[in-house]
């Protein structure tokens, strides 16, 4: 089953790669109908984590929001699966770096930093990193259950210089053993799994478990973090934000983690449509 997962998902790569860019978002449009209006994709899921977020929405606000959602959900979808078959040099004129002088700082003074992102708005066009960053990009991530989708899908994530590491042990060796300056992303947003070290944190009025990863591994390796988030310009366009947190070596684990989820919900806030609503985020929290 799962192989013919995997040939399913590259004849839908194959598919989406001879669609014009020109009518890529027509495309999406319509499979943004079809998920929202006909299969109702993760529609319970989605009504009660915003239920859960913004209690006080009506009725028109929440399918308004919904609606917006898959528009977002949809685009980013087809963007992530075009940009496969596309050359780098297509996809990075789309994108737009507003104030990368803060993270060169960091680079000129030689020292590596942890870049906090979450689900929100293309967060896989963060493999384009690389060719704006003068810092070596190291990206985390974490394996899929199909191999043979995982390991398509790495060997696209990969570019010249990037790396993927996917455990713990594997990174901190990387930081001891080179000490090219390097950006360490991590995406910390979705709910833990079982056994992993977590943080409480005030995220929407109530107190919510979070990965530690990144805020432990920053205090251990003596790293400063810097928030990004990619906000839409206009559809397939994206303009990248970065904003430092608290030096580490003032901060602890868990001031860093309330920092990061206070700039997140900020930005759900601002603009709730751009977040992945699709996640079991609440599990531990609620029943879905």
């Amino acid at each position: 089953m799962k192989f013919i997962s995997y040939i399913f998902f590259r004849a839908t790569i194959l598919l989406i790669s001879l669609i014009p860019y020109s009518l890529l978002y027509v495309f999406s449009d319509f499979l943004g109908f079809i998920l929202f209006k006909i299969f109702k994709y993760r529609r319970s899921v989605i009504r009660k984590n915003i239920d859960y977020c913004f209690p006080g929405l009506s009725q028109k606000e929440i399918q308004q929001l919904e609606a917006g959602f898959f528009k977002n959900f949809t685009d980013i979808t087809m963007e992530s699966l075009k940009s496969i078959s596309l050359r780098d040099e297509r996809v990075i004129k789309n994108i737009r770096m507003d104030n990368i002088d803060l993270l060169n700082e960091y680079y000129d003074k030689g020292e590596s930093v942890i870049i906090l992102a979450a689900h929100y708005n293309n967060w896989e066009w963060g493999k384009y990193l690389e060719h704006f960053f003068k810092h070596r990009v190291v990206v985390t991530i974490k394996k899929l259950s199909n191999r043979n989708i995982d390991r398509y899908i790495s060997k696209s994530r990969s570019g010249s210089s990037l790396i993927l590491v996917n455990n713990m042990f594997e990174l901190g060796e990387l930081v001891k053993k080179d000490d090219t300056p390097k950006a360490i992303v991590f995406l910390i947003d979705q709910n833990p799994m079982k056994g992993k070290k977590t943080l409480k944190s005030r995220f929407f009025d109530k107190e919510i478990d979070f990965h530690a990863v990144a805020s432990n591994f920053a205090k251990d390796y003596g790293l400063d973090c810097v928030y990004m988030t990619p906000e839409r310009v206009s559809r397939g366009k994206y303009a990248v934000n970065f904003e430092a947190l608290a030096p580490s070596s003032e901060s602890s684990s868990q001031e860093l983690l309330d920092q990061y989820v206070a700039m997140l919900e900020s930005r759900i806030r601002a603009c709730p449509q751009s977040w992945m609503w699709t996640h079991k985020r609440f599990k531990r929290e609620m029943e879905y």
